[in-house]
């Protein structure tokens, strides 16, 4: 179930409660006490395979297990209206039929019009490449067309897919173990990329690890 938060509220997002397996054998994923999500923060959320990380995610991002499935499912999540919650899809064979411009454009619709009204914008071209620059993704943007998520590396997936998440202008960014395909120094400039677009947008962003 999900309710709104009032405007003033000092977080963007709370989430409450326990989410069963369908079967209700397993706790998949509990909150003892409500998760606050500060506007403009980061929050991690740490815990072993099977304990129901990325089925909480799903919830939040509107698919996955619902309290209906099982009547003790008690999950409640509570956000700002208008906030759109963007995740990164952990595997890149989810998006194997896309090419890096459709899935582009499927998140950030703007580039789909401009393509097919045949109007190319010199400024959202500027900031396409400038954001490519950005998460060291230059290499790729002049392929656009001819690249996949399968196609490049996982690191590159990763910043290409975070990338398009800020363009989308998403409020909540949920990262399911996306750092975690990252070297060291991709990481860095990752987090350094999150921080100052939560801090220029008011946005929070939830990390899924182990």
């Amino acid at each position: 179930l999900s309710t709104p938060l009032p405007e003033n509220d000092p977080n963007i997002l709370e989430i409450n409660g326990m989410l069963m397996s369908p079967d209700g054998k397993s706790k998949l994923a509990k909150v003892a006490t409500p998760l606050a999500v500060p506007q403009g923060g980061m929050v991690a959320l740490v815990g072993p395979s099977g304990s129901g990380k990325s089925l909480l995610v799903n919830r939040l991002t509107g698919s996955g297990l619902n309290n209906q499935e099982n009547p003790e499912n008690n999950l409640t999540i509570k956000i700002k209206p208008g906030v759109k919650v963007g995740s990164i899809p952990s595997s890149q064979l989810t998006t194997k039929a896309y090419t890096l411009r459709q899935y582009l454009e499927a998140q950030v619709p703007e580039f789909k019009i401009l393509a097919e009204s045949n109007n190319e914008s010199e400024e959202l071209g500027s900031i396409l490449k400038q954001t490519m620059q950005a998460f060291k993704l230059e290499e790729l943007y002049h392929n656009l067309d001819n690249n996949k998520p399968g196609s490049v590396s996982g690191g590159q997936w990763a910043r290409f897919a975070l990338m398009c998440q800020m363009l989308a202008g998403c409020k909540v960014l949920i990262l399911d173990e996306t750092l975690e395909k990252l070297d060291t120094e991709s990481r860095a400039m990752c987090v350094k990329q999150i921080e100052a677009y939560n801090e220029t947008v008011g946005a929070s962003t939830i990390i899924i690890t182990h």
